[in-house]
């Protein structure tokens, strides 16, 4: 593994407020539907800090640089915290290997040592285990109540065609007491069409999560208006209108000069969520019954 150099980033616990950069990434063939315990162990009473300097040191630099990633990394650390803290735990972890960002496995896959970490592939609306492609993606081969945590490391869920079949279905897996850790889209640009069927709002997601029988412990925006204003418009035709000999230039300084500002307006001005790129997602199955989501 690549040594890194320790990261400037700040511990600003599930705000979004690191760094942007970097956006190439590259694919990693990682086997699907396999028990992964083949990595040194890392504490887990790791601070945030400290868990962002091993993403790095794991080569997920990139990660921790990109405006998109680095936001939904403390969510991340929370489940890693979660998965390390008690004895025999169990992890499901869904992810995306043939997606350009699928080499983030790799990166993840150390903090999940000494768990029983099973892994669930995903591409096209399906979910790939053990080798196999699935009929879809809420019949896993998995029995009822297994699971202590689940995690998708891969942002998923707009890509599936039934989404509250498959928040159940992670539901069904999860032991009572047990926890997902979700990342879903609100303010991103289509792609990997034709699969890509939704964005979610606060409000959406929550209902989704307490129909499937689980109760949110968490539900935060990445970022807030004024960067993902700015990514939008990075992302769109905005700089087609210019010249070919300056659509790039411009697009480039303007990346340098307006993100940064965008960001520190961020800082100023209250996250109401209202326009975010992403939430993150962090939901509970109870122990005792008692919430019905038959009732909502």
């Amino acid at each position: 593994m690549k040594n890194a150099t320790k990261p400037n980033i700040k511990d600003e616990h599930m705000l979004g407020k690191v760094a942007p950069t970097a956006k190439s990434e590259v694919a990693c063939g990682v086997d699907r539907g396999e028990v992964v315990s083949n990595h040194e162990a890392t504490p887990h009473n790791m601070s945030l800090e400290t868990f962002l300097e091993e993403v790095q040191r794991f080569g997920g630099n990139r990660l921790t640089e990109s405006l998109h990633t680095s936001p939904i990394l403390p969510l991340i650390y929370d489940a890693v915290v979660a998965a390390r803290s008690r004895e025999g735990v169990r992890v499901l972890n869904v992810f995306a290997s043939n997606d350009k960002s699928g080499f983030r496995e790799s990166v993840y896959m150390p903090f999940f040592n000494n768990v029983d970490y099973v892994t669930v592939d995903f591409w096209n609306d399906r979910f790939i285990f053990d080798g196999q492609e699935l009929a879809d993606t809420y019949s896993l081969p998995l029995d009822t109540g297994t699971f202590d945590i689940v995690i998708t490391t891969k942002i998923i869920l707009e890509h599936v065609s039934e989404p509250l079949a498959t928040i159940s279905e992670f539901s069904r897996i999860l032991k009572p007491g047990g926890e997902l850790f979700l990342i879903v889209p609100f303010a991103m640009s289509i792609h990997q069409p034709p699969h890509d069927y939704f964005r979610f709002t606060e409000h959406g997601i929550r209902y989704l999560l307490n129909k499937a029988g689980l109760e949110v412990v968490y539900l935060r925006p990445t970022h807030s208006a004024f960067i993902t204003a700015i990514d939008a418009l990075t992302h769109s035709n905005f700089f087609e209108v210019l010249p070919k000999s300056l659509s790039g230039y411009s697009k480039k300084y303007w990346k340098r000069w307006m993100i940064p500002l965008a960001m520190r307006l961020d800082r100023k001005i209250a996250d109401t969520g209202k326009l975010c790129r992403h939430y993150v997602c962090r939901a509970k199955k109870p122990v005792d019954g008692d919430f019905d989501a038959s009732d909502l």
